[in-house]
């Protein structure tokens, strides 16, 4: 009920089996709305942070300084590159989803209404990242944690979303800073960087 009265209008839902968009006309591909962060009416800050973050891939053999986005585009390329070579499977798949698409990643000052499906994997959620987990969503925004720890790889299996609890000298600091909204602080983080905290 959330998803169909407040995210069904932008986002896509499609099927798993055909890679398209459910109740659709026959067409050959998933379109993707991207609405302006000055039309969206919701917290700008994860869109900008990707825009202009740039991270470290050294410990992967890669360079010392690359942009966030670029990062993305070479980490996931490089996974579905592996996975697609598993398998003829696979491949056939790949290619169905894909559909000849480039694998790009662009930080453009807007938010892509991409399709949700296998949201509950990418927590934490709304535009901003400001809630951990689907436990919390559901929950009224008055009761939502007003303070939470981001950055760990660890699942919650319980509230179906990230492991919030263990404030890592790695992790980020994440506080609502208003009563409907959160803000998320996304900075590039060393390994001996201590939280930060967005006021």
């Amino acid at each position: 009920m959330v998803y169909r009265q407040t995210c069904a209008g932008c986002h896509a839902v499609i099927d798993r089996s055909t890679h398209m968009p459910v109740g659709g006309p026959g067409t050959s591909g998933i379109t993707v709305t991207v609405v302006p962060l000055d039309q969206i009416g919701t917290d700008p800050h994860q869109a900008k942070n990707f825009a202009s973050r740039v991270i470290s891939l050294e410990k992967i053999g890669g360079p010392a300084s690359i942009p966030c986005m670029d990062a993305a585009k070479v980490v996931a390329g490089g996974i579905v590159e592996q996975w697609k070579g598993q398998s003829a499977a696979n491949a056939q798949t790949e290619n169905e989803i894909d559909q000849g698409r480039q694998n790009e990643f662009r930080g453009l000052l807007a938010y892509r209404a991409r399709p949700l499906n296998g949201i509950w994997a990418t927590a934490p959620y709304l535009h901003n990242g400001s809630v951990p987990s689907l436990y919390d969503l559901l929950l009224p925004s008055a009761q939502r944690p007003r303070i939470f720890y981001v950055g760990s790889w660890e699942f919650d299996p319980v509230h179906v979303g990230v492991e919030t609890g263990s404030p890592l000298t790695a992790h980020s600091l994440s506080m609502r800073a208003f009563p409907a909204i959160r803000m998320q602080v996304t900075n590039t983080v060393s390994a001996s960087a201590s939280p930060k905290r967005w006021r």
